[in-house]
């Protein structure tokens, strides 16, 4: 057998550079991932200063949802009213417990209070002022930190004194969607009488939770997640016994996500 000494010297070499170009890709990718910015889909005003929470309290408004099924087929959307007053709750308690737990002064102000109180009105105008803010800070999703991190956006002093005492209202929106067909557009209206849910994969949660200056109208914070509800639980069917318990657990999962980098005081 003969051994080609310079095939065998050519093949090595040819290993080599192989590898040479791979550790020259490898390097180009690092450098590449290493200089793309953090993004996130948090928003923040530059001079906030999460601890200012603490000590200044905060104002938890009722929350406002919209609930609709659509129909896989085109057409037939549906909201569900009495889901949406439903989970409202759920929600501002939630919130008002993640508060609460990490030690801030929080109170919540009620649709009855408002009304009491004749601020119903007020509510509704700043509501509306906050919303006409969102397609600006969420132009996209996800945001260089850099960016995210030095909003500039005002609601207006129209938001007037709602208590004395805290600075700051925290404002929550919720939205899903479902897809279904004619069947189960029928069959979701019964579950908010019956306490059964049927929560399938194709459902979709969004909730955004804001923090706005109640002196300056400025907003001052901001957090937002979009899920499929197939990343949370998959499909969820549950009875009487214990509906409640799990529309709790599944709202408390996005609120404690949410809020998350708020009470992480240790990074402004």
């Amino acid at each position: 057998m003969v051994c080609d000494s310079d095939g065998l010297a050519s093949s090595r070499g040819m290993s080599k550079m192989r590898v040479l170009h791979l550790v020259v890709i490898l390097s180009a990718l690092t450098l590449v991932v290493g200089c793309v910015a953090p993004q996130t889909t948090e928003r923040r005003q530059s001079s906030f200063n999460k601890r200012d929470l603490v000590t200044s309290g905060v104002n938890v408004l009722p929350t406002e949802s919209v609930v609709k099924t659509t129909s896989l087929f085109g057409g037939n959307e549906q909201r569900m009213y009495e889901y949406e007053e439903y989970i409202e709750n759920i929600i501002t308690d939630e919130v008002r417990s993640a508060f609460k737990e990490k030690g801030y002064q929080v109170d919540v102000l009620s649709k009855g209070y408002l009304h009491q109180e004749k601020l119903s009105a007020q509510f509704l105008r700043l509501k509306e002022n906050y919303a006409s803010k969102m397609p600006e800070l969420y132009s996209q999703y996800l945001m260089p930190v850099e960016a995210a991190f030095s909003i500039k956006s005002n609601i207006g002093q129209s938001t007037i004194k709602f208590a004395e005492g805290k600075k700051y209202l925290v404002i929550c929106d919720y939205q899903m969607s479902s897809q279904t067909n004619g069947a189960r557009v029928s069959g979701i209206a019964l579950q908010v009488l019956t306490g059964i849910r049927f929560t399938d994969q194709s459902d979709t949660f969004s909730m955004t939770i804001g923090i706005v200056d109640n002196e300056t109208g400025d907003i001052v914070w901001t957090n937002t997640t979009n899920i499929a509800y197939g990343m949370f639980n998959g499909l969820m069917i549950t009875t009487n016994a214990n509906a409640e318990e799990a529309d709790r657990k599944h709202i408390k999962w996005i609120v404690g996500k949410i809020l998350e980098p708020l009470f992480n005081t240790k990074e402004q």
